[in-house]
C-alpha cells in the first residue's frame, strides 16, 4: 500500500515536471511578460478539469494560449478555425506534448452564425462542457472590409451568445470566463491607415465591456475581460499593407508598421493567462512592448468640456 502511495505521488510529480519543461521549452528563446502580481492575488479560476474554446486557436497566438492552458492542467481544449490543414498539425502537436485527446479541431468559419453554434455543440458533446472562451480569430484585410468586420466583430459576437447559452447560469451553465481579443492600435489608439479594422475593434471593446457589466455578470456568472495586443509579429500583420483599403492607405499602413517593435505571440498568451486568473469582469487591458497594463478608463462626464447651453 505505502508502495502504491509512493509511486503514484512520483507519477504525479514526473507528469509536473513535465509539463513544466514543455512551456519552458514553449517560450525558450522568446520575449517574455513579467507580471507581478501586488499581495499575490488570489486566481479567480480553477483550471483544474475546466475546458477551453480558442477560435483562431490554431496558429500564432490562439495555439500559444492552448499551449499555456495545457501546461496549467486544464482538461481539454477545442482549437476552432478555418484552415484544416495547421488545424490538425496544431492538434497533433499539442496531442503529443500534453497527452491523447487533450485537443481537438473544429473547422469553423465565425463569419457563419450556423456553423459557430455546431462548433458549439460538438465540443459540448466531446467534453461534455465549455467553462472557457477565447476569441482570438481575425483577418487584417481592409480590400474586403465586409469579410473583415463580419469575422472580427461579428464572429465575435456569434462566438459569444453561443458562450452564454452554454455556460451562463441563465440558461445551462454554471458560469464562465470569455476572453475577447480587440487591439490597441484600432481600438484604443486611431489606426488611421486602417479605418474599417479600427471599427471593428472599436466594436469589440464596447461589446465586451457592456456584456461584462457588473449586472450581467451578477446574472449570468459569465467574467468578460478584453485584451488589446501591440503590433504583434504574427500573420494577422504580414503583408498587411497589401490588403489595406487603398493604395494611399496601404503605402502609411506600410510606413507605420515598420516603425512599431513588434511582440512575440507568446507574449499575448502569456498576458491572457493573467486575465483569465485575475482579469476583473468588463476591465479592459493592453500589451505592449512585452508589457501588460490594464485600464482604468475615465467615466465621459470626468473629461467632458461644456461648449454651449441649448435651449
Amino acid at each position: 500500500m505505502i508502495n502504491l502511495f509512493w509511486f503514484n505521488t512520483l507519477k504525479a510529480f514526473r507528469v509536473l515536471r513535465i509539463r513544466q519543461l514543455l512551456r519552458f521549452q514553449h517560450r525558450q528563446s522568446q520575449s517574455q511578460v513579467k507580471i507581478v502580481c501586488p499581495g499575490k492575488p488570489k486566481p479567480l479560476i480553477d483550471f483544474n478539469c475546466k475546458v477551453a474554446l480558442i477560435t483562431g486557436g490554431s496558429d500564432s497566438t490562439g495555439l500559444a494560449i492552448a499551449h499555456e492552458l495545457l501546461a496549467e492542467s486544464v482538461k481539454n481544449v477545442a482549437l476552432v478555425g478555418n484552415d484544416t490543414c495547421r488545424g490538425r498539425e496544431a492538434v497533433l502537436a499539442l496531442n503529443r506534448a500534453y497527452g491523447k485527446n487533450k485537443a481537438v479541431f473544429i473547422n469553423c468559419d465565425v463569419q457563419s452564425k450556423v456553423q459557430v453554434n455546431d462548433s458549439y455543440c460538438k465540443v459540448v458533446a466531446e467534453f461534455g462542457k465549455i467553462d472557457i472562451v477565447i476569441n482570438a480569430a481575425g483577418v487584417f484585410d481592409g480590400c474586403n472590409w465586409e469579410k473583415e468586420l463580419m469575422t472580427n466583430l461579428v464572429g465575435t459576437i456569434h462566438s459569444m451568445l453561443e458562450a452564454y447559452n452554454v455556460m451562463s447560469k441563465e440558461e445551462r451553465g454554471s458560469g464562465g470566463v470569455i476572453l475577447n481579443f480587440s487591439g490597441l492600435h484600432g481600438g484604443l489608439k486611431p489606426l488611421y491607415p486602417a479605418p474599417t479594422l479600427s471599427a471593428g475593434h472599436h466594436g469589440i471593446i464596447g461589446l465586451s465591456t457592456s456584456f461584462g457589466h457588473e449586472i450581467n455578470f451578477k446574472n449570468t456568472a459569465v467574467r468578460v475581460v478584453t485584451l488589446c495586443p501591440g503590433i504583434t509579429n504574427t500573420n494577422f500583420v504580414k503583408d498587411a499593407e497589401k490588403r489595406a483599403l487603398n493604395e494611399r492607405m496601404g503605402s502609411h499602413l506600410h510606413i507605420l508598421l515598420r516603425k512599431f517593435k513588434r511582440q512575440k505571440a507568446s507574449v499575448c498568451a502569456q498576458s491572457a493567462m493573467h486575465l483569465l486568473k485575475h482579469g476583473k469582469s468588463g476591465s479592459v487591458w493592453v500589451v505592449e512592448g512585452s508589457k501588460l497594463y490594464s485600464l482604468n478608463i475615465p467615466k465621459w462626464k470626468e473629461y467632458r468640456v461644456l461648449e454651449s447651453q441649448l435651449i
